[in-house]
């Protein structure tokens, strides 16, 4: 994923802060991510009968568990959260239809690459997990609390991943401080927040460290970020199902998810047709806004 820079009346714009690095940070803000179990929620539906669980195959049952995850839009709101955070940055002017219109654009030009992020990582873990690790999960996952939890992620995963692919040039939201979120719950988020951040590989931690905030400004942002947007109940469950065994053999410390996770995601990239969303983009550009 290259830079691209778009002309809009005379001047340049690049709408892009992925440009040079940009495509390994961006990949290794995703592949964070998924070590913190963050993800975008999905339309999945609910398999009707517990039946219909017990007798889906290997293979079903990881695409079930990645859609929970969320993976495929993840992808690509991440993608379409950068493209107009770095816009927005440059301070591009358009009107309400016209950002409308450059989401969209984004979207359809990455979804191809998330569909093949999800194929592969898909296979990863039909061929690496047990099968009674996915039904715990998608046990999990498959419940109010579970989609709450996922839900809560994508506030924050996105701003995270884009921190940290353009190194800080888009500045971190924050989320509310500590003092005004409820004791308990900030005490739930803490300790869960706790053990997402020690999912997280020793290369990656190396990353965090040459950020503003580090790994404990990480583990505040985290916890911050569920505490207020979670309840008691769902922080709990979540909780739980983090602790759980499977959820360690699942989304715990693994150098082989990681090093899949990295090149699965470069290598999609390679599906994007930069060219023609250039095209589309020049073309809202050039409108004049309404």
């Amino acid at each position: 994923m290259t830079s691209a820079v778009y002309v809009f009346g005379k001047r340049s714009v690049n709408v892009t802060p992925l440009d040079g690095e940009g495509t390994m940070r961006f990949a290794a803000g995703l592949t964070l991510l998924v070590a913190l179990g963050l993800a975008a929620p999905v339309g999945a539906q609910p398999m009707q009968t517990s039946e219909s669980v017990r007798d889906a195959t290997l293979d079903q049952l990881a695409r079930r568990y990645v859609e929970f995850g969320g993976a495929e839009d993840m992808y690509v709101e991440a993608s379409v959260y950068g493209f107009r955070k770095g816009a927005e940055a440059r301070r591009v002017d358009l009107s309400d239809e016209q950002w409308r219109r450059m989401d969209e654009a984004v979207r359809q030009a990455f979804r191809p690459a998330a569909e093949f992020y999800v194929r592969e990582v898909t296979a990863f873990y039909a061929q690496h997990n047990a099968r009674e690790d996915l039904l715990a999960a998608i046990a999990f996952y498959d419940t109010p609390e579970g989609r709450a939890y996922v839900a809560a992620s994508l506030a924050y995963s996105l701003p995270l991943t884009v921190y940290l692919a353009t190194q800080g040039q888009i500045p971190l939201e924050q989320p509310p401080s500590a003092d005004s979120i409820a004791r308990d719950r900030y005490d739930l988020a803490r300790e869960l927040s706790e053990v997402l951040v020690g999912r997280i590989h020793p290369t990656d931690i190396a990353m965090i460290e040459t950020t503003t905030f580090g790994m404990a400004g990480l583990k505040d942002y985290v916890a911050r970020s569920l505490g207020s947007s979670l309840e008691r109940d769902e922080l709990a469950a979540a909780l739980t199902w983090a602790n759980s065994e499977p959820a360690q053999r699942l989304e715990g410390v693994s150098a082989e998810r990681t090093l899949m996770m990295q090149s699965v995601l470069l290598r999609a990239t390679q599906q994007v047709d930069m060219p023609a969303l250039t095209t589309r983009v020049q073309e809202i550009m050039r409108e004049t806004p309404a």
